[in-house]
């Protein structure tokens, strides 16, 4: 007796919506940005969120930027921080001087 085999039928191309107040805008990746949330930099520096959270109260993640009662990261500190390693005190001795 033959077994039937499952057809498997193809997905249509589906995009997700924009959320709300961006239709028409183009979702950039967090590295096309300037300004990232906590829940972005952790899928930029694959460290969990609670690890960043524990990180920015000991003053050990460069270019956070308050805007309004929201913090943002500045993508290009974050850059270099992981360029020298996530060292902190290295980052502030590259930027010493500079303002």
């Amino acid at each position: 007796m033959p077994v039937d085999t499952p057809t498997t039928l193809p997905l249509p191309n589906v995009q997700p919506a924009p959320p709300p107040g961006m239709a028409g805008a183009t979702a950039l990746r967090p590295l096309d940005q300037l300004l990232v949330t906590r829940a972005q930099l952790s899928e930029l520096t694959s460290l969990h969120v609670r690890t960043l959270a524990r990180l920015d109260a000991a003053g050990e993640i460069p270019g956070r930027i308050k805007v309004g009662k929201s913090v943002r990261y500045d993508v290009a500190a974050i850059k270099e921080w992981i360029a020298v390693g996530c060292d902190m005190a290295r980052w502030k001795a590259l930027h010493r001087g500079k303002r």
